[in-house]
């Protein structure tokens, strides 16, 4: 188990519930999409002009014609959203999984209450390439559980793999 402690930049001590709050977030992954929504983690950059640290989870809504990449920087005066617990007994906790990973906080993206600029880090230059290699794959002449196995070996993308290829 991680132990995670907050450090004293961290964007929890530059936050404010009783005004807006400016905050800049770097996309740094991307998870599974739920029904919904597209999923990432973020790290926070700035809030209200100030330089911070943490990690918060993103809520994209799907339907948004705005898309965001990994990579991108998105600007939102969105609220944060704490994580809820679990509503069934013995279910599992996901505020406490992300809490170990050091995300406190969730932000609901939706319609024209962000905007998103490219920044250029090491991470969104690898992301860039992560992606360009994902999409020369895809258009392969391959058939599709070989693309899914060559993602997995090369960018170590397994989400897409067939579980009895990861059993062998």
């Amino acid at each position: 188990m991680q132990s995670h402690e907050i450090s004293q930049n961290h964007y929890i001590f530059s936050y404010s519930t009783q005004s807006h709050n400016k905050f800049q977030i770097e996309l740094t992954d991307r998870l599974h999409p739920t029904k919904n929504h597209n999923r990432y983690y973020g790290k926070v950059f700035e809030i209200n002009s100030k330089k911070t640290s943490g990690k918060v989870l993103i809520l994209h809504e799907k339907k948004d014609s705005l898309k965001i990449e990994l990579g991108e920087f998105v600007k939102t005066t969105t609220p944060l959203i704490p994580m809820q617990k679990p509503k069934n007994i013995g279910s599992f906790d996901y505020k406490r999984f992300l809490s170990n990973i050091g995300i406190l906080h969730q932000l609901k993206l939706r319609g024209s209450s962000f905007s998103t600029s490219s920044g250029i880090s090491i991470s969104s230059l690898f992301n860039k390439f992560k992606q360009n290699t994902i999409n020369k794959v895809e258009k392969s002449i391959f058939g599709e559980e070989t693309k899914k196995l060559i993602l997995a070996l090369i960018l170590g993308e397994r989400s897409d793999v067939n579980r009895s290829w990861m059993d062998r």
